[in-house]
């Protein structure tokens, strides 16, 4: 997940909306602290959401097993015998 994707950025104004708020609208804190108030919540969001989506949509053991990352296209070919039948 990139850290500049929509949901990195949107979550991390929702996790610092009180002091983006503070400084913009009540100006009882300082708008730099604001900023690093918020790029520290887009590194911490961006670090949660992507441990959340690799342990969320981790391909299936079939998938890994056969190198494709898409469980649909992972598909066993049984048709062809394998060079190592048993003689």
């Amino acid at each position: 997940m990139s850290p500049l994707s929509p949901m990195v950025l949107g979550s991390a104004a929702l996790v610092s909306s009180q002091a983006i708020w503070a400084a913009a609208i009540d100006q009882t804190l300082a708008l730099d602290q604001a900023l690093i108030r918020y790029l520290v919540a887009v590194a911490v969001c961006w670090a949660l959401l992507s441990v959340l989506t690799e342990l969320a949509f981790k391909p299936s053991p079939t998938a890994r097993a056969n190198g494709s990352g898409d469980a649909e296209t992972a598909v066993l070919d049984v048709s062809k015998p394998s060079d190592q039948t048993a003689k």
